[in-house]
């Protein structure tokens, strides 16, 4: 058996990937994987397991002839021809596509074949897109900052590949090394982010190394960050009077930070690749985290990891930091943050089953209850249903019906139920649900798009029905109880 993972995204989605890979190669020990990487990236996922060859996609030699003072179209084109045609020529039994982005979208559709199985984001014959699984439909729907998906990552790209993970899966077994002087038992801290929103401020940094070198004075505490953080480093190590701080910012490959991480005995950081590679060596991590992320997802999974909270890093208190930070580290559990758990979620903490969204989403995609609902939010689901009885009844009496005339009318029904998605915020996951339903509908024939909405007109139908019975059902028992 031959195997295609493809992962076209950035360093921490690589390292997410990793738990991914092991899971493959344990459920197919004599498969032959390949890991489809883009190159700048290729060092990074060169320090995971599970895999047999890593494959690179070279954006700058694709692009590279349309970029040149000459522009050579022609000659991208056909490198683009002769990388798919090599993948081709693999004959793979299953392509995954982890990346959930378009480029990779196309670059799936382009090695379809009748015979191979498909999973993740791809694309019909004429472009439009396609979703393969329904682990990616759920990844569409409901993941991401400012969505309330509460599965992490890991779990949700092993759905994607058709494994599951186990704990054994989210550590790697290599010896990391690095010729970089590590104290055994350090403190790492990362002092960069993925993204300029995710950055803890410099002078935070500075603040909190003096109040936890008050309170551990002979504890190393090793910077890490990228060669663009190195200005920052410097500042932040020379304001420090710590005498055990060390400046690896700049300095390091990824088989060093690996390295460092597996003799820290823990790791700080915002949100970043470091958090997804101290899991995979075993190293617990306090991350610090905001709004700006979904930590549910992108959290840490090593054993001993907590998750501090701050809506605003600007208004970050350092002191709070440092003593709830103390407070993990000799065995206490602070309550003021989220601690990595087995299970799904993968953290408990002060908000932890507290949230309508996530309730929802529960009953949508695994059966739980039905969360309870306002008199308005029932009367919105009501509305729903009686728009989707209406669309149901014109699309089975589609050949009676004025093609244009029916068009209008599903256009109205979507104006509709754009109105109160957006009066209707709590409902949210609801109307996503919904929405991906309908990405199902494949091109076709006018006959068979209808009778593909039908079907996805009929699946709603159902759940909104059990939404209101369970509604019904939640008032009668309330009314029985106070008899």
């Amino acid at each position: 058996m031959k195997i295609l993972v493809l992962q076209l995204a950035r360093f921490g989605d690589i390292l997410i990937t990793g738990p991914v890979l092991k899971s493959l190669r344990r459920k197919y020990p004599d498969a032959r994987i390949d890991f489809l990487v883009r190159s700048k990236f290729k060092e990074a996922a060169g320090q995971l397991e599970g895999f047999d060859r890593i494959l690179e996609l070279s954006t700058v030699n694709l692009i590279g002839p349309i970029i040149q003072e000459e522009m050579n179209e022609g000659e991208s084109i056909r490198r683009a021809h002769a990388f798919v045609d090599n993948l081709k020529y693999e004959n793979y039994d299953e392509i995954i596509n982890l990346s959930f982005s378009p480029a990779s979208s196309y670059l799936m559709s382009m090695l379809e074949t009748d015979t191979v199985i498909m999973r993740g984001y791809g694309r019909h014959e004429d472009g439009s897109f396609k979703i393969l699984d329904e682990a990616s439909e759920y990844f569409y729907a409901q993941v991401g900052v400012g969505q309330h998906n509460r599965f992490h990552l890991i779990n949700i790209l092993a759905s994607v590949a058709g494994v599951d993970v186990l704990d054994s899966d989210l550590t790697y077994s290599f010896k990391a090394q690095t010729p970089l002087a590590v104290t055994p038992g350090s403190i790492a801290i990362h002092i960069g982010a993925s993204q300029e929103g995710k950055r803890i401020p410099v002078l935070k940094w500075i603040s909190f190394i003096r109040e936890f070198g008050e309170i551990f004075p002979n504890t190393p505490l090793i910077l890490l960050g990228a060669g663009s953080e190195s200005e920052d480093a410097e500042k932040i190590a020379g304001s420090s009077s710590h005498a055990h701080l060390y400046n690896y910012v700049g300095k390091t490959k990824w088989s060093d930070v690996f390295g460092v991480l597996a003799k820290c005995k823990m790791l700080v950081a915002a949100d970043s690749s470091l958090v997804h590679a101290a899991g995979l060596v075993g190293t617990s991590v306090f991350n610090i985290s905001n709004p700006t992320v979904n930590f549910w997802e992108t959290g840490p999974r090593s054993p001993g990891s907590f998750v501090y909270f701050e809506n605003d890093f600007e208004m970050l208190n350092t002191r709070d930091l440092a003593q709830t930070m103390t407070a993990s580290i000799n065995g206490f559990k602070p309550a003021n943050v989220y601690i990595g758990v087995q299970g799904i979620p993968a953290f408990d903490g002060p908000m932890t089953g507290t949230e309508f969204q996530w309730d929802l989403i529960a009953a949508l995609y695994w059966g739980a209850d039905f969360p309870r609902v306002n008199p308005a939010m029932a009367e919105a689901v009501a509305h729903l249903q009686n728009l989707n009885d209406v669309v149901l009844e014109n699309l089975a009496n589609a050949d009676k019906i004025d093609p244009k005339i029916l068009a209008e009318i599903l256009k109205r029904a979507d104006d509709i139920q754009m109105l109160i998605s957006q009066q209707m915020t709590d409902l949210q996951p609801l109307f996503r649900f919904m929405e991906v339903e309908r990405i199902r509908i494949a091109p076709g024939t006018r006959e068979e798009i209808i009778k593909s909405m039908i079907t996805c007109h009929e699946r709603c139908a159902v759940v909104l029905q059990v939404f209101l019975s369970f509604q019904v059902q939640e008032q009668k028992e309330m009314a029985d109880g106070q008899l």
